[in-house]
């Protein structure tokens, strides 16, 4: 009988019925609360739907607001009935399914390792120093570092010290108690039988807050339009970052190097209240919006692949457009110049300032008087935020769209602030020893590129003439 069945019997040559999907994409995941996502590797968006479709997130912002409520709610209690009981954390929020190293405080750029953190995702844990916090004299230092090249006018200095630098370090001082008590961010891991994910979402209050105001559509259709991206090849980009963009053309995904990461962290506050009071109040802003900010990675074991990225996510300024040319304007002549092919479409390369001045000669860009003013002081605006900041090396975008005879205008890439080694280049390039033929260079302090910037954006537009022009000068 043993014989028998052993005849009967499948020896060692069983195979596995194969998996059914590629190794880089898992549709296996748990419910969602919002939209049904299935997370790809090579769309680094999808990690980023999912978790802003999970049931977890949803919960970690009513305890973010819960907490907000009782922060606002202190104001107006005993300091021990408020502080016995309001709700005390100093990590990222993490939701029940999360296991984990104890991760930093707010500001900083990288989690910790700790001798109990679970080996689940160690390979996230980088090693990286803190940036150092600007004191009010290194403000004062890196503003006027310029001053040994360049006249910066007295009444500049004057009116960015009334502003806001010396008031905003004391109302930075006043947060660090709130800043202890409520994490901002939120993390989230997530896993399937072959690989696991972590996304941290930075600000995820406050983006959703700002998403709400600022969009036109739900939070589901923001989600819908992250489930699906392809890499994006950017024209005239020399940082080097990868870019990425959702199918349906909605909005754009930058790589953020660390020290941008950092330089967000401490400017997102003020850029989420000018912002959102610059919507409310119904005033001109050219910033492009920056919709959400976060960090993710995954650790496939079955085709043994990591990853890790801090992602940017911004509206697409040309969506639904068709340009015929784009400029990406700074105001600086120094090395703003791209040689074009002869017979290639401009549409196909960003162009720059000395690319327009030379356009301009022939084809000028006209707008008319109402759009010179708000263009004007939308500019003048946002520049004179920026720079309160200490944040340089911001440009105008500009795309011609000739099918509606319309020019879309943006300013983009207001992250990077005016650090050490922006001024030590600043100082080198100064000096003509690395050539620029005696121009300014592009890097300068925040206030004479806020100066520069302004004057430079004012004369590449041109006002075309109305018949009530010049009625004022009679009076």
């Amino acid at each position: 009988m043993k014989a028998i069945f052993a005849n009967l019997l499948p020896g060692n040559s069983y195979n596995p019925i194969p998996f059914p999907f590629d190794p880089d994409k898992h549709y296996l995941m748990y419910e969602h609360e919002r939209v049904p996502i299935a997370v790809c590797e090579k769309e680094p968006s999808s990690i980023i739907a999912f978790a802003l479709s999970c049931k977890e997130y949803r919960n970690a912002l009513e305890e973010l607001s819960r907490a907000a409520l009782w922060n606002n709610a202190e104001e107006g209690l005993p300091t021990n009935s408020a502080l016995d009981n309001r709700p005390k954390s100093s990590s990222p929020i993490r939701l029940p399914e999360i296991s984990g190293g104890q991760t930093n405080r707010t500001g900083e750029a990288e989690p910790q390792p700790t001798k109990k953190a679970s080996g689940m995702l160690s390979f996230f844990r980088g090693t990286s120093g803190k940036s150092p916090d600007l004191s009010s004299q290194k403000r004062e230092t890196l503003r006027g570092a310029d001053s040994a090249y360049y006249q910066v006018g007295q009444t500049g200095k004057e009116g960015m010290d009334s502003q806001g630098l010396e008031p905003q370090d004391e109302v930075d001082g006043g947060d660090t108690q709130k800043k202890q008590l409520t994490n901002p961010h939120v993390e989230l891991q997530f896993s399937d039988a072959n690989a696991k994910f972590y996304c941290r979402l930075y600000y995820a209050g406050e983006f959703h807050k700002m998403r709400e105001v600022v969009l036109g559509s739900s939070e589901e259709d923001f989600v819908r339009s992250l489930s699906h991206s392809s890499p994006w090849q950017a024209r005239g980009g020399k940082s080097g970052a990868a870019f990425y963009a959702t199918e349906d053309d909605r909005f754009i995904l930058k790589q953020m190097p660390r020290l941008e990461v950092q330089s967000f962290l401490d400017f997102a506050p003020h850029y989420f209240s000018y912002i959102t009071n610059a919507v409310q109040q119904k005033r001109p802003t050219a910033l492009a919006k920056i919709l959400g900010v976060y960090r993710i990675g995954y650790k496939n074991s079955q085709n043994n692949t990591e990853k890790k990225l801090d992602l940017l996510v911004m509206e697409n300024l040309f969506y639904g457009r068709k340009m015929a040319q784009v400029f990406d304007l700074k105001g600086s002549l120094r090395n703003r110049n791209v040689k074009t092919d002869t017979g290639k479409e401009s549409c196909d390369v960003v162009l720059l300032d000395e690319n327009l001045l030379k356009m301009v000669r022939d084809n000028p860009l006209y707008i008319r008087s109402h759009s010179k003013s708000v263009l004007r002081t939308s500019i003048h605006s946002d520049a004179h935020f920026l720079s309160s900041h200490l944040i340089i090396d911001y440009s105008l975008l500009v795309g011609r769209d000739d099918t509606s005879n319309e020019l879309v205008v943006g300013i983009i890439d207001y992250i990077r602030t005016f650090t050490w080694d922006k001024k030590l280049e600043m100082v080198v390039k100064s000096t003509g020893i690395l050539g620029g033929q005696g121009k300014m260079p592009t890097v300068v302090s925040p206030e004479l590129y806020r100066t520069r910037f302004c004057e430079a954006m004012d004369k590449y537009f041109l006002m075309v003439p109305d018949h009530w022009t010049g009625l004022d000068l009679n009076c």
